[in-house]
């Protein structure tokens, strides 16, 4: 759980992330999560560098292949499923 003194170390430490990842690759971004245990809430950091629609499409491409890894996912437990009956 995060306090909320800690979201400004949290967006520090992700703008040191984003300069040290830059010094290496072309772009790069970067979504965090952080459960702030004061507000009872989510609070989600997205924020990148480099080329957008470099960033765009490999998040896109990445999402594509985690639906399709569910997809598939589901379709194997349902035939597990089945072939208990």
């Amino acid at each position: 759980m995060c306090k909320q003194t800690d979201l400004a170390s949290i967006t520090e430490a992700i703008n040191k992330a984003i300069a040290q990842l830059m010094e290496h690759v072309s772009s790069v971004q970067i979504f965090a999560m952080v459960n702030d245990s004061v507000n009872q809430r989510s609070n989600t950091y997205e924020k990148g560098a480099g080329d957008y629609y470099t960033r765009y499409g490999q998040v896109r491409m990445w999402l594509i292949e985690e639906e399709e890894k569910m997809r598939i996912y589901a379709r194997d437990l349902k035939r597990g499923s089945d072939d208990e009956r």
